[in-house]
């Protein structure tokens, strides 16, 4: 198995790293361990409008991505660390990726326990959410482990944020996300090491000694990215049909989007716009735009 540590912390580049990964080895064996700066990711069958806050996201500093595996909603930062098992594909069986990382923390002292298909739990919390993808008789299995992650901006961007929406909802047929009570590894270790030291210590036990990227990894991955990854047509534009009512000042907006883009509207105005805050803004005003892309203003 080939150990590779990316530390780009670049959400774009370490998603479009794990599919060029995925489609150009056939037969090889690939742990990676990574991280990213604040980003909303997606599963690949989701509503991104009824999952984040776009415009908030927007407004933080925070991107909002979609990956190529299934799943629900998660949210990076550079107190979360992502791991990524590629091989070729034998079935659909969780456990295999995530028994040996559950054994890696319980021997670096952290009580942790598989829940149900895809969850790493401790002490009843969840510190790891799993999803798959395959292609090509090959698969990709990734998940999130919270170390040291800001929950206050994981609430903020992703679970909790259902519970605030008063004035406007969404209605789709997309897969949802489930809102779970949350942990972070570190606060079950005395004397939790840094993030750093922890994910070389989870390497380390997992696949052993860690390789350096290739420059043509990187540049395919790059590539990858840039046609794919960072593009509002991959994140937004896959997104399922959905219908959106609410009422904002007085005002009563209803209507349906395909693909990001209004196709009836009751403010005939915006029928053909995409929903991109900006583009939305213009048309109206921030308020307003921020309410249409997610009931809140």
């Amino acid at each position: 198995m080939i150990f590779l540590r990316n530390d780009r912390l670049d959400p774009a580049f370490s998603l479009a790293l794990e599919e060029h990964l995925l489609r150009s080895y056939p037969g090889e064996k690939f742990f990676m361990l990574w991280r990213d700066l604040p980003a909303v990711v997606c599963g690949r069958n989701q509503n991104v409008f009824e999952e984040v806050n776009a415009a908030l996201a927007e407004k933080s500093g925070v991107t909002v991505i979609k990956r190529f595996s299934g799943g629900g909603t998660v949210y990076h930062d550079e107190g979360n660390v992502n791991y990524t098992f590629i091989s070729d594909a034998d079935g659909t069986d969780f456990e295999k990726f995530i028994t040996p990382v559950i054994s890696a923390l319980r021997d670096m002292g952290v009580p942790a326990e598989l829940s149900g298909t895809s969850d790493i739990v401790v002490c009843g919390r969840k510190i790891s959410g799993n999803a798959q993808a395959q292609t090509g008789g090959r698969v990709l299995h990734h998940g999130t482990l919270l170390y040291s992650s800001d929950l206050s901006r994981l609430d903020l961007f992703t679970g909790k944020r259902i519970e605030r929406r008063a004035a406007g909802e969404i209605t789709s047929k997309s897969v949802k996300s489930r809102v779970e009570g949350v942990a972070n590894i570190a606060d079950f270790l005395k004397n939790a090491p840094s993030v750093e030291d922890f994910m070389e210590e989870l390497g380390r036990r997992v696949a052993g000694e860690s390789v350096p990227l290739s420059a043509e990894d990187s540049s395919a991955a790059e590539r990858l990215a840039d046609e794919k990854y960072r593009t509002w047509d991959w994140t937004f534009g896959t997104c399922p049909r959905f219908s959106f009512s609410g009422e904002l000042d007085g005002k009563k907006y209803e209507y349906t989007a395909y693909h990001g883009v209004i196709e009836a509207c009751s403010d005939e105005t915006l029928v053909g716009t995409r929903l991109a805050f900006r583009e939305l803004a213009e048309k109206t005003d921030e308020k307003t735009a921020e309410f249409l892309l997610s009931g809140e203003y």
